[in-house]
């Protein structure tokens, strides 16, 4: 059963695209009513004239009329891509531009990346009612951010990787794990409602998966023109950028006022080898590991059988560089993983041979705040951060 539920919420995004590093940056405000969502400062641009593939952004909004468009593609370091103004490759009007974020009001959800859902929850969204079977699927870009990256090359075999460097920071780390979200003052909770820490921790709980679509053996035309909806049912990657972050509640007090204000610490450059027990009523699974990704499954083989929180074991987590001397820890992809190959091509004669010189491929970006992580609290409501893919063919 489907129903609707209110979100705990997110205000403001700020989104930033380029070719070999594609940077996400989201404000997130937790709250049980429904805030005033806000876009600024979003645009993208190429940063390595020499790269040997164009990328093109996929997309469909209401403003398409459901209808699905891209952009034209490009690695030309002096053009920019702006989200909330994509020129559809088929329009000649300048002035016509759809903007991605139209629609979005972002949510936080649980799942795998490839089915992402809003669970029922208890009152006042304190945490998830385990007792209801309901749910509502997640819809892309209204309550998270999902888009096509298009790919094509000259070069036969050539596959698209996300490299060892891509990282996720928050606001203000100068870069990932550098000890700022104990010490920046500015970012810190208002007022100290909820502890000594800075709110932009809330990178602890950002996913990312990039999603494989069903091959079936579609021309290049097809796979670059068409939005399509048939998926694998695993992730060609699901990342958690930011495991080495745990924010911890041992509440003392027994209203829920008093569990929602008191008992909160921040734990920051966890390493791989430890794991923590969670002391808070908003997370169910007393094994929860920064370094997993657990999710919510909703969904039962048998009308009897209990929905649980379960851990999706193919997840990849960012690497803690503890090597590095004192303050000056890094949290890094920390290796190469291959994403797609591109080989789809328009071949109206059968000759094997691209028809236009190019090979395609593309793959479904998607980016959600995980429900059922630590991070996911109102003690880091307004913090910021941002995400950096370098992507390489």
């Amino acid at each position: 059963m489907k129903t609707t539920r209110h979100s705990l919420l997110a205000k403001g995004i700020m989104v930033l695209l380029s070719l070999l590093v594609l940077i996400f940056a989201f404000t997130y405000s937790w709250y049980t009513d429904k805030p005033k969502v806000e876009a600024s400062g979003i645009s993208a641009s190429v940063v390595n004239t020499s790269a040997d593939f164009e990328y093109a952004i996929g997309f469909a909004t209401s403003q398409t009329g459901g209808d699905y468009k891209h952009t034209d593609f490009t690695n030309d370091s002096s053009r920019e891509l702006n989200l909330e103004a994509l020129l559809p490759s088929d329009e000649s009007d300048p002035t016509k531009t759809v903007n991605l974020l139209f629609d979005y009001n972002p949510i936080d959800l649980t799942g795998n990346g490839v089915t992402l859902v809003r669970p029922a929850m208890k009152y006042g969204n304190w945490s998830i009612n385990t007792a209801s079977r309901n749910y509502s699927i997640a819809e892309e870009n209204a309550q998270y951010i999902s888009f096509d990256l298009i790919f094509r090359t000259k070069a036969a075999n050539t596959t698209i990787s996300l490299d060892k460097d891509s990282f996720a920071k928050g606001n203000c780390e100068t870069y990932s794990g550098d000890g700022s979200l104990l010490t920046d003052t500015a970012s810190r909770n208002k007022n100290g409602k909820y502890g000594d820490f800075s709110t932009d921790a809330i990178v602890g709980a950002v996913r990312v998966a990039f999603l494989q679509y069903v091959d079936h053996g579609e021309s290049a035309d097809t796979i670059v023109g068409t939005k399509q909806t048939e998926y694998v049912n695993t992730p060609l990657l699901l990342w958690i950028p930011r495991p080495d972050i745990y924010l911890n509640n041992n509440p003392t007090g027994s209203s829920l006022r008093e569990k929602e204000t008191s008992g909160w610490a921040l734990n920051t450059n966890v390493p791989f080898s430890q794991r923590f027990n969670l002391h808070s009523d908003a997370q169910i699974n007393a094994s929860y590991s920064t370094y997993e990704h657990q999710y919510y499954n909703v969904f039962s083989v048998g009308q009897n059988e209990t929905p649980a929180i379960v851990t999706y074991n193919d997840a990849v987590a960012s690497v803690l560089d503890t090597s590095a001397p004192a303050n000056t820890n890094k949290v890094t992809f920390g290796s190469k993983q291959s994403l797609i190959t591109l080989n789809h091509i328009n071949d109206a004669n059968n000759d094997g041979v691209p028809d236009d010189q190019y090979y395609y491929g593309k793959v479904r970006v998607r980016i959600w705040l995980e429900g059922t992580d630590s991070e996911s609290r109102r003690a880091l409501a307004g913090g910021k951060f941002s995400v950096s893919f370098h992507i390489t063919g």
